[in-house]
């Protein structure tokens, strides 16, 4: 079995861009809100683990955010699925569902 190398993707390369401002008041209750800044570094590839480190990339904390771009009474979820067995599935849906 042969392994190809890949190139380890700089932290430009992984930076996601913004549409615009998030300006819609989030309808979620209870101020338990992750702040638009906080990132979490990741070291990618071996030479991450070590002692020196490595190349990182930066990635935008998941969570609720206080305000956001799309309007929620607007938004549109699909699910699209390529047939065959997929165990798990129906709760990924669900879930969807359930939060939107």
């Amino acid at each position: 079995m042969r392994f190809e190398h890949h190139t380890i993707p700089s932290p430009e390369e992984t930076a996601i861009p913004r549409l615009g401002m998030a300006a819609i008041p989030s309808p979620l209750a209870g101020g338990l809100f992750v702040p638009g800044e906080d990132v979490v570094l990741v070291d990618i590839g071996r030479e991450g683990c070590s002692a020196e480190g490595g190349p990182r990339a930066a990635f935008e904390l998941a969570g609720p955010r206080e305000t956001l771009f799309f309007d929620p009474s607007k938004v549109k979820c699909g699910v699209v699925t390529c047939g065959g067995l997929c165990p798990g599935v129906n709760d990924v849906i669900r879930a969807i569902v359930m939060e939107a």
